[in-house]
């Protein structure tokens, strides 16, 4: 969840940045850039770009430490890999969906490219997200490796899809503490990520850290 919201957050930085405002709306897991930006920026989608970017870097960079030879550095990859979703970011661009697709339409709009930006968009997304899932499957070697890999992939989108999309954007809709804030933020969103990091500070943090042990610097669940 607080990867989420720093996939989010990316988007808004890099959008102020380009267009000089903050979106026009925003819930748990869905924003709308200003139509200011649209009507006058010809760059107006790379905000769009900017939340799958930062995403994937932390998957990478989690790929990478799965060959620290700290178990604990290990550990903490294995969390930062699926912690940003990478198997969501495949399965939503093959649903003719997500950021990339967006991004991909507009910038081969009027080439010889536009016809087939779709499956540009599915082979950018295979190239970003599929290395760390690969990676993670090769790095657990026990006998239930596979198994714990697949409740990682399958599980956070169980979750993100009843709890965050339907109930807390539910609330949102209802205009529970939807009053906008700071960044276009609702406050409701805003203190539901506070509550989330506290939660994790206080009584996951050690776990990141002791998810795997080394052993042979193959991991260990």
């Amino acid at each position: 969840m607080l990867m989420g919201e720093a996939h989010e957050i990316a988007h808004f930085i890099v959008g102020k940045i380009i267009c000089g405002c903050w979106p026009e709306y925003r819930d748990f897991n869905a924003w709308r850039i200003c139509q200011s930006c649209k009507e006058s920026n010809v760059h107006w989608y790379w905000p769009t770009a900017a939340g799958p970017i930062f995403s994937m870097t932390l998957a990478w960079i989690g790929m990478l430490l799965l060959r620290n030879d700290d178990s604990k550095m290990q550990s903490f990859g294995f969390a930062l890999i699926w912690a940003n979703v990478p198997q969501a970011r495949i399965i939503t661009v093959f649903m003719n969906g997500g950021d990339e697709r967006l991004v991909l339409r507009n910038l081969t709009l009027g080439t010889e490219a536009e016809p087939y930006f779709h499956w540009v968009a599915c082979t950018v997304v295979l190239i970003m997200a599929l290395p760390p899932i690969i990676a993670s499957f090769r790095a657990v070697k026990n006998k239930r490796g596979w198994l714990y890999n697949i409740g990682f992939m399958i599980l956070p989108l169980l979750v993100f899809g009843t709890y965050g999309f339907v109930f807390l954007n539910g609330l949102l809709e209802r205009g529970f503490l939807a009053e906008v804030w700071i960044m276009g933020t609702p406050l409701f969103i805003t203190l539901h990520t506070a509550m989330v990091l506290i939660i994790l500070l206080l009584f996951f943090r050690k776990h990141l850290f002791l998810l795997v042990r080394n052993n042979e610097r193959r991991l260990s669940v």
